[in-house]
């Protein structure tokens, strides 16, 4: 699922306009992106975490110039399977 993907399903869900749920899933990710650039883990309890990534690895070398390139933000994102959790523990009922 893309992010326009995500924007149609959410809008579709809660019977609103795309535009208004644009513009929350824009603000929520750009506060995604911000946290885990100033190396903070964001987690949404039961669903996935994310964890910033390594800054200095793989960080890339301008060919001509010679000087470190900033790189893209780097996260490892953890899915958990909470799912399966909960219907273990529905089958020993």
């Amino acid at each position: 699922m893309n992010k326009s993907e995500l924007i149609d399903a959410v809008a579709t869900k809660l019977g609103v306009r795309k535009k208004d749920v644009r513009f929350v899933v824009n603000g929520a990710l750009d506060a995604v992106e911000e946290a885990i650039q100033n190396g903070d883990t964001v987690s949404l309890a039961g669903h996935l975490a994310i964890h910033p990534g390594n800054k200095e690895k793989g960080r890339p070398t301008h060919a001509v110039v010679g000087k470190k390139l900033q790189p893209a933000v780097r996260a490892s994102i953890k899915k958990k399977s909470f799912a399966k959790k909960k219907v273990a523990k529905r089958k020993k009922k």
